[in-house]
């Protein structure tokens, strides 16, 4: 019979005013859910049946349990909470990371550029994330927010230590694109499953700003990293250059190895 139920509607004897089966009314449900529809329908009706996987009650309506859809939303709409919190500790962190870099990245006008109007699209980002948070009933993990966020700003010092700072942290920008990437297209295969479709708008804006600046950097790379290690040469042949210095730097006179900076950047 598999999940198939039967249920005896009972009505009062009009001789004793006990309450007696009605034969004629026998009714089977297919599913349980057809079972709970029926209830709610005949509210004055006593409903008594046993089906496989539910508990039998008399006199009230039966304890069902969760079907497998309500039980998967249940389960995605916590999944979702959690990763919309993940998703803006990332983005605290990547300002944390990209302010302090504003200065290492001086040298370079375009990349300066583009990294200062991405930070104002990240902390448009974390506004949107904390919209939905509040929309789902939570709110950002102070403690996830405040942990990333020091470790963007470590990041940065460390950067800025190293005499290849600006390589490391281009590298490390375009590793943390394709993190965010990931994280949005992830966030808003979650929220269809948690019935929140709705979030997805916002999160597939966020997704597309994250894609613009991957590419940008995917675009100008290799052209970042010739003009770095032009400008760094230029530096070098600048301290080893001198009337008393007994070597020859290498330069034409007037040569410039941090011209046209900014030339063939997208």
């Amino acid at each position: 019979m598999g999940n198939r139920a039967v249920f005896l509607i009972s009505r009062p004897d009009q001789r004793n005013g006990r309450r007696a089966p009605v034969p004629s009314a026998r009714i089977r449900f297919t599913h349980p859910e057809t079972a709970a529809s029926a209830w709610n329908a005949r509210p004055g009706a006593a409903l008594q049946g046993n089906t496989e996987g539910h508990i039998q009650r008399k006199g009230r309506p039966m304890d069902t349990t969760t079907t497998p859809r309500t039980q998967l939303q249940a389960t995605a709409h916590d999944i979702l909470i959690t990763n919309l919190r993940n998703a803006h500790a990332l983005e605290k962190q990547v300002i944390a990371v990209l302010e302090p870099q504003l200065d290492l990245i001086e040298g370079l006008p375009d990349l300066h550029a583009r990294v200062a109007q991405h930070i104002e699209e990240t902390e448009e980002q974390v506004r949107r994330l904390q919209t939905a948070l509040e929309s789902c009933g939570s709110a950002p993990s102070m403690m996830k927010d405040t942990f990333l966020s020091v470790m963007g700003r470590g990041q940065s010092s460390v950067q800025g230590l190293s005499d290849d700072g600006v390589i490391k942290a281009v590298i490390a920008d375009m590793m943390t694109e394709h993190l965010e990437i990931a994280t949005y297209r992830s966030l808003m295969v979650v929220a269809e499953m948690a019935g929140r479709a709705d979030l997805c708008l916002n999160l597939e804006l966020s997704l597309s700003e994250e894609v613009a600046m991957a590419d940008w950097f995917n675009q100008n790379l290799e052209q970042l990293t010739r003009r770095f290690v032009e400008l760094e040469a230029a530096e070098d042949a600048g301290k080893d250059s001198g009337p008393d210095s007994g070597q020859d730097s290498g330069l034409e006179p007037g040569q410039d190895y941090g011209r046209d900076i900014d030339q063939g950047l997208r």
